[in-house]
Parts: C-alpha cells; sequence; structure tokens
C-alpha cells in the first residue's frame, strides 16, 4: 500500500455524494493530499493520507510533518474541517482521525486513539458517517 493509492481506495469505498480533488503542489507546504465536498451537506473537508506499517510497533511511513500539523490547525482555527486517513500497508485494516488530533499524531504517531478504526469487511456507513462530521 502507498499514499498514492489512497485516493482511488477512497473513492471506491464512499459513493457518488462525494466531489474528490486529489492535491499535488510543491509550492505550498503542509497542504493536505485531497480535497473533497459531500453533496447531502455541501461539507467542504481536507484529508491527509497516511500509510501505517509495521504490526507490533506501527509508525507512519511517511509522518505527519510540522508544516502539515501547523496548516491543519490553522484551517481548524478558521472554521475548517480536516481528517487524517490512514491504512495500514497490509490493506486490512485503517483508521481515521480528526485534524484536531494532528498534534499527537505529529508526536506519537498511530498509535493515538482514532475516531473510527475499521477491518475488513468495510462498514461503508460507518466510514461515510466519520469523514462527513464535522470532528
Amino acid at each position: 500500500m502507498l499514499e498514492k493509492e489512497i485516493w482511488p481506495w477512497l473513492k471506491r469505498n464512499t459513493n457518488e455524494d462525494f466531489h474528490w480533488q486529489r492535491i499535488e503542489t510543491s509550492t505550498a507546504a503542509g497542504v493536505p493530499d485531497m480535497n473533497v465536498c459531500y453533496r447531502p451537506s455541501g461539507l467542504e473537508f481536507w484529508i491527509e493520507g497516511k500509510v501505517i506499517i509495521g504490526k507490533r510497533v506501527m509508525r507512519f511511513r511517511h509522518p505527519l510533518q510540522p508544516l502539515q500539523h501547523a496548516w491543519i490547525t490553522k484551517r481548524i482555527h478558521y472554521g475548517g474541517t480536516v481528517k487524517i486517513f490512514a491504512l495500514h500497508e497490509d490493506g486490512e485494516w485503517g483508521a481515521v482521525w480528526d485534524g484536531r488530533q494532528s498534534e499527537a499524531l505529529l508526536t506519537e504517531g498511530p498509535s493515538v486513539k482514532p475516531r473510527l478504526l475499521f477491518r475488513r469487511p468495510l462498514d461503508k456507513i460507518a466510514l461515510i458517517a466519520t469523514l462527513t462530521s464535522r470532528r
């Protein structure tokens, strides 16, 4: 599992009510990987994608960076919504954290208790509810 595989995974495992925009930027440090708009509510939010590696001791393949935490914190301060979404490298499970948890994720990595921890088979209703909540 690579970080670039998270975007298509999310598109496959949500529904047509989501408008996804993958963000590729080298000029704006810290900007999350995806911008999303959810049609039923009009909620617009951002997702930073991560891959979790390891079994007994887990970590992010590419840890959350201080500039990412700073961007997430500023966006939330202005009323925005940000999620950190991660899949384990084996593809069997994943987690979603609220952006307000980014400081803890910066220092503790994926050991921080997520808003949603999921395994196969995926509960798509729980995933969608977590992604589209303001927290």
